[in-house]
């Protein structure tokens, strides 16, 4: 029989900070198991549907993964200003995309990008309202805002997709410049009338493929 990936004052530890029923004790959930079981451990693994038995209801795996999730992506002082503000486990769900999104920016480099994401979700967090009236509008401006970064995403892909296919043209068609040029220049005006004029209406398009290219290059940096 496997050894029980925690051990009997740990799991303790781990009933008595879900109990609470707070971010913060939500996250110190999450950190006993990273400490435990290691940051990277997966989701549907085996490890957190182990701790999910020990616990007594296999069903709490979900919660589990998206606890040590918590404490990867929230500081203490985070959870903390949670609390504060009375914010509901169901909205802190709800908010965790933003903070996949950061931790994506943050694996390829983008900490700008990613301090930006960290930022909209404190803000949401901070103009969580207080009166249960406000909620309703809070929910809306929370799927806006959501709604607005997956669109920023599918526009920045979209720059992404236009920059290369345009560095594609932009290449094939200097070939063709190229060659045009060497024929041109190779024969007599008798024999190639059209030669110069269609090498230069090539050199042409390039400038004008430059032109677009750069405007695309612009427009990926802006969206990234």
């Amino acid at each position: 029989m496997s050894k029980p990936p925690l051990s009997p004052s740990l799991l303790t530890e781990v009933r008595a900070a879900i109990a609470l029923k707070t971010i913060t004790g939500f996250r110190r959930v999450g950190e006993f198991l990273n400490d435990a079981l290691g940051e990277r451990v997966e989701y549907g693994k085996g490890e957190l549907f182990a701790v999910a038995e020990q616990l007594g209801d296999r069903n709490m795996e979900p919660l589990l993964s998206r606890c040590r999730r918590l404490h990867r992506l929230w500081t203490a002082e985070d959870a903390a200003r949670g609390d504060t503000k009375g914010l509901a486990w169901r909205h802190v769900v709800n908010l965790m995309p933003f903070d996949n999104k950061a931790e994506s920016m943050a694996e390829q480099g983008k900490q700008k990008e990613a301090t930006a994401l960290v930022k909209m979700r404190r803000k949401l967090v901070s103009e969580y309202p207080e009166d249960p009236t406000g909620l309703s509008r809070w929910m809306e401006r929370l799927e806006r805002t959501k709604g607005q970064m997956v669109a920023d995403q599918r526009e920045s892909a979209r720059c992404r997709s236009l920059v290369a296919s345009r560095l594609y043209l932009r290449r094939r068609l200097h070939q063709a410049t190229v060659r045009t040029r060497a024929v041109a220049s190779s024969l007599p005006d008798s024999a190639c009338p059209g030669c110069k004029d269609a090498a230069k209406q090539l050199e042409n398009l390039e400038r004008s493929l430059d032109a677009a290219l750069a405007h695309a290059v612009r427009a990926t940096a802006a969206s990234a």
